[in-house]
């Protein structure tokens, strides 16, 4: 998640108390910080300012703020599932860009337990064109010995085991900084995994419109995103297993669409990566790197994209772009 432009750094020590479910998500886009930044419940985030009034204007007084005891944020929102959708309107408001926030994984179990040499057999999974946020997902991590490849569902959305309630999922993590984020710092020593896929969507901006773009791996090969996964128990002991996407640097084949990309794994580094006895956070962002933009492909598909309701092979499918018309200055 990136800074908005315009919002000011912050006063230090200035104090927020959330008193509605995404707020969370509000303080980071205000604030130009990680998600990660801000805890669940009143925290301090050192980097939020007078930046807040700006933000209420530009999201339309969708919250009033007031900078005096404490910031109080009061809601005229409804549902949750509303309250989600509203997160990417603030963040599309505020030019906030979201990485990788939809994928594919089309192919059949058998082919995914051959290429990660795990059991997919049991995994109660169909192929998927429209991954999206908070949707349940397979993910290849080492059993308990270490000796062996598991595939289990987690929630796409990381909840840190500390979280007081699950009201701020993280469907990504920066590689340069996960080390050093309360939310990733010991997922990243302990608990690594492998996200299965055979593509991504990013959009791009041409003028008043966004187009997607299918991004692959040579013609649509399986690869495995970089994960970190994490164990969050509620009050009465139900467990959520959740899951993000580490990012990084683009390469040359998506530079001109997005300033990040998400971590592609070789196939030889699954081990290296799993590997329970590495423990050592810089061993394992070594492993981090922008994927070779001559082993992928990208092409156009369709806006269908754009809602996760839709879910099949029309996603994915590429599209012919319209011509743009010549001048006679081109």
């Amino acid at each position: 998640m990136v800074g908005a432009a315009g919002i000011e750094p912050a006063t230090p020590g200035l104090e927020i108390r959330p008193n509605f479910l995404q707020v969370p998500q509000l303080v980071a886009l205000a604030a130009g910080c990680d998600l990660e930044d801000v805890a669940f419940g009143a925290v301090r985030c050192p980097r939020v300012s007078s930046g807040w009034a700006e933000f209420g204007q530009r999201t339309c007084c969708l919250f009033s703020a007031s900078f005096q005891a404490g910031l109080k944020c009061k809601s005229r929102l409804g549902s949750r599932q509303h309250l989600l959708q509203l997160r990417y309107q603030w963040a599309q408001r505020l030019k906030f860009k979201f990485v990788c926030g939809r994928y594919r994984l089309s192919r059949r179990k058998e082919f995914l337990a051959e290429h990660f040499g795990a059991d997919f057999a049991d995994l109660d999974w169909e192929p998927r064109y429209n991954i999206a946020p908070t949707q349940p997902v397979p993910v290849v991590r080492r059993d308990d010995r270490g000796m062996t490849f598991n595939v289990s569902l987690m929630r796409w959305g990381l909840i840190p085991s500390w979280a007081g309630d699950t009201s701020a999922p993280m469907i990504n993590a920066r590689c340069e900084t996960a080390a050093s984020k309360p939310s990733f710092r010991e997922p990243l020593q302990r608990r690594r995994c492998l996200i299965p896929a055979d593509g991504f969507y990013e959009w791009q901006r041409a003028a008043k419109v966004k187009q997607p773009f299918c991004f692959e791996v040579g013609e649509g090969a399986i690869f495995a995103f970089a994960g970190l996964w994490d164990r969050w128990r509620d009050p009465n002991g139900q467990v959520i297993e959740s899951c993000t996407i580490l990012t990084t640097t683009p390469n040359e084949l998506l530079a001109d669409v997005h300033d990040r990309m998400p971590v592609i794994l070789a196939a030889d580094s699954y081990d290296r990566w799993l590997d329970p006895t590495m423990q050592d956070a810089a061993s394992a962002v070594g492993l981090l790197k922008p994927f070779d933009s001559n082993l992928m492909r990208r092409y156009p598909v369709s806006t269908r994209v754009n809602l996760t309701a839709n879910d099949g092979p029309e996603c994915s499918a590429r599209i012919d772009l319209p011509a743009v018309n010549a001048t006679l200055f081109d």
